[in-house]
């Protein structure tokens, strides 16, 4: 992924994005081929790239910072449960 995929949506940290559904936010930090931080709503998502140990594979993450509760945790871990479902299944249609 390349800071000119719509996987990462600006290379600057401060950039604003907008998402297809129109929400607007923005990019706190970008580190290429490695990491994107940006807000969403009043939390912050980080989204990481890391090499599987095997080297074979990469690993994709989600953190969410400064939930409110535990039942937000609860419905945003699910979320990104689905989220990389759907990862994998477009990742295994190629």
């Amino acid at each position: 992924m390349t800071a000119s995929s719509p996987m990462w949506p600006a290379a600057s940290s401060g950039a604003p994005y907008r998402t297809a559904a129109g929400a607007t936010a923005e990019v706190r930090g970008y580190r290429p081929a490695d990491r994107i931080r940006v807000t969403h709503g009043t939390t912050t998502v980080q989204v990481a790239l890391a090499p599987a140990a095997d080297g074979a594979r990469t690993l994709l993450r989600f953190h969410q910072e400064h939930l409110t509760s535990a039942e937000e945790r609860e419905q945003q871990r699910a979320h990104w449960k689905r989220t990389m479902d759907q990862v994998a299944a477009a990742l295994d249609g190629q």
